[in-house]
């Protein structure tokens, strides 16, 4: 997993999460630490974020931000997804 896209403030940081090559469909997920949440991406949302500058694009592994546990969890909740399912579900 890479983490591609961030937004960080006071109140702690948001991150767009690309699963691993091979992942069916590779829906991105947003992972949100301030309320620990994470939901899949729309389609085009990823570029709006980009475009608003609410996100800002960066590129390097999810193990630098999160814990071997975090990191289960979050591929758990990537090999969970249902077409369908984008801007559903939190973990």
């Amino acid at each position: 997993m890479r983490i591609t896209g961030i937004s960080e403030n006071d109140d702690g940081a948001a991150y767009i999460i690309e699963p691993e090559r091979g992942t069916a469909g590779r829906h991105l997920v947003l992972y949100d630490e301030r309320s620990g949440g994470a939901r899949f991406l729309k389609p085009g949302e990823t570029d709006a974020l980009f475009e608003k500058g609410v996100m800002e694009k960066c590129s390097f592994p999810a193990s630098e931000i999160f814990f071997p546990d975090e990191l289960e969890e979050l591929e758990r909740f990537v090999a969970s997804f249902r077409p369908g399912e984008a801007g559903g579900e939190e973990i």
